[in-house]
C-alpha cells in the first residue's frame, strides 16, 4: 500500500551487538535506592515504601499506581537506546569513559522522570487529599520523593 513505512531495524540490533562490549560491565540504575531509600519521611515511613506504593499502588487499592519511573522509562525508551549508542560511539573514539556514558544517560532519565513529577501523573488526587496537602499535584508534598531519585553507576555484574 501506498504510503506504508516499515522499519528494519536490523541494523540497530546489529550495531548494538557491536557496541555492547564496549559498555560490557557498566550498567546505570535510576530510581530511589541507596541511602536515599531508607531516609524516612516524619512519621516513620521508608522512602522506598512511599516510593513503591506511588509507582505500583497500594495493596488495599486506597492509593493508586501513579507510574513515574516505568512509565517515563516506556515513553522515552528509544530516546534513551539512542543516547547509549552515541555515547558508545564516543567511548570507541575515545571521548570519555563507559561509566561517564552510562551515568550521562541515566541522569537523563532522572532529568525526565523529575520533569513528570513535577507536571501532574494521572489519576487526579481526591479534593480530600488537596485540601490536606494544600495542593493539586499528585507526587509532591515535601518534595522529598523526588530528592531522592538518584542515578548509580555500576560496575561488574550488570544489575
Amino acid at each position: 500500500m501506498a504510503g506504508d513505512v516499515k522499519i528494519d531495524d536490523r541494523r540497530l540490533r546489529a550495531f548494538f551487538k557491536r557496541i555492547k562490549p564496549m559498555l560490557k560491565g557498566v550498567s546505570v540504575t535510576v530510581g530511589v535506592q541507596g541511602k536515599e531509600a531508607e531516609s524516612e519521611y516524619e512519621d516513620g515511613t521508608p522512602t522506598v515504601v512511599v516510593a513503591a506504593v506511588h509507582e505500583f499502588g497500594s495493596n488495599d487499592g486506597r492509593i493508586p499506581s501513579r507510574s513515574y519511573l516505568r512509565s517515563t522509562y516506556d515513553e522515552n525508551r528509544r530516546k534513551y537506546e539512542q543516547m547509549v549508542a552515541k555515547e558508545a560511539r564516543n567511548v570507541a573514539k575515545g571521548v570519555g569513559t563507559a561509566k561517564q556514558a552510562m551515568f550521562k544517560t541515566g541522569e537523563t532519565l532522572r532529568a525526565d522522570i523529575i520533569s513528570k513529577i513535577k507536571g501532574g501523573i494521572p489519576p487526579p488526587l481526591s479534593q480530600r487529599t488537596i485540601d490536606a496537602k494544600g495542593s493539586s499535584v499528585p507526587l509532591i508534598d515535601t518534595g522529598q520523593l523526588i530528592a531522592s531519585i538518584t542515578t548509580v553507576v555500576h560496575e561488574g555484574k550488570a544489575k
